[in-house]
């Protein structure tokens, strides 16, 4: 086992913290009523969610520590894998491949080695599950949130390094588009823990952009993606899309099909909606909302409009904002339905 790190030792004492001052939800801003309580989780039982994915049954894949685990449309949360990881680690983003494997990535605060990685874990029910490690990244990484094109490269936002990396279908490893518009701001970071840049992502509906958030500078960016001959993306014009205070935090994002981007602003318990020409409004905020971090469009024909979320509530366990963290996930009824992500 190796050491824990300084910042991990950080974390699990203002985590310790945090438990002890809790005594009831803080005063929050006004709720909007569209937002439905679908899962309630045990923060004490490290059931923080950070990701969220869905399968075209209903079920719903959750990154929490170093599992991923399954939520069942009629509520049964049950563990598909535990990630071999190091003190100090967890899993990040998650995304389900066309073959039905569920690909995570895995970070750490500090360098911990081999904690930057990208695993593979075989399809629930289809016989024992098995994990396998895809990819290895530099250990001053921190993986955030992945896409696949229709080739089966995947794109990883690296939320320290200000890139996007690529990884094949051979598992070969480069950098598809490194940028400053993607760094953290260390002068002003929303976070105490590290500054945090490049984070939620997803492709437009044609596969013609990849929108990027950057939660330090409340941004989200456009990418311009050329395709070559035998369909492989390559990374084009970058550009900031919109950039507004009520972004600062910008963490997961989903994107319906007439082109309107949903955006959880994590530590401000608030999702935000981008046109595409960049307007931004709040459509909810507080209530049920705690660290909204990741957003997913249901994929049955009952949910098609349904947005779930999960709330992280990050920062109410580790003390950034006052109150007792109440993880889980939460809907939110939208016009349209999202743009299919496979």
């Amino acid at each position: 086992m190796m050491k824990r790190s300084v910042w991990s030792r950080r974390v699990a004492g203002m985590v310790g913290v945090s438990m002890a001052l809790a005594g009831g939800l803080a005063a929050r801003t006004a709720a909007a009523e569209e937002v439905h309580q679908v899962a309630t989780f045990d923060p004490t039982l490290g059931q923080l969610p950070e990701s969220i994915a869905a399968d075209g049954h209903g079920n719903f894949f959750l990154t929490m520590g170093t599992t991923v685990r399954e939520l069942t449309p009629d509520g049964q949360l049950s563990v598909v894998a535990t990630l071999p990881l190091p003190a100090g680690a967890s899993t990040a983003g998650v995304a389900l491949d066309a073959d039905g494997n569920i690909l995570v990535v895995s970070d750490a605060f500090a360098p911990i080695p081999l904690a930057a990685r990208l695993w593979k874990i075989s399809p629930p029910g289809a016989g024992p599950v098995t994990v396998d490690v895809v990819a290895t990244f530099p250990p001053e990484a921190f993986l955030n949130d992945l896409v696949i094109d229709d080739d089966g490269t995947v794109l990883i936002t690296d939320s320290f390094l200000g890139r996007i990396w690529k990884v094949d279908c051979a598992g070969q490893t480069s950098v598809w588009l490194s940028s400053s518009l993607l760094d953290g701001n260390p002068a002003a970071p929303i976070l105490p823990v590290h500054s945090l840049g490049a984070n939620g992502a997803v492709f437009d509906a044609g596969k013609r952009n990849l929108l990027v958030g950057n939660l330090d500078y409340g941004q989200i960016l456009r990418v311009r993606i050329q395709r070559r001959r035998d369909g492989e993306a390559v990374a084009g014009r970058t550009e900031i899309l919109a950039q507004d205070p009520r972004l600062a935090g910008a963490d997961g994002i989903a994107l319906d099909r007439k082109g309107t981007l949903y955006v959880g602003v994590n530590i401000r318990d608030r999702i935000a909606t981008v046109d595409r020409h960049g307007t931004v409004a709040v459509v909810a905020e507080g209530g049920l909302l705690d660290g909204p971090s990741s957003l997913v469009f249901g994929t049955t024909h009952r949910t098609r409009k349904t947005l779930f979320i999960s709330n992280f509530a990050i920062g109410r366990a580790l003390g950034f904002v006052p109150g007792a963290p109440h993880p889980g996930v939460v809907s939110l009824e939208v016009p349209e339905p999202g743009v299919p992500l496979l």
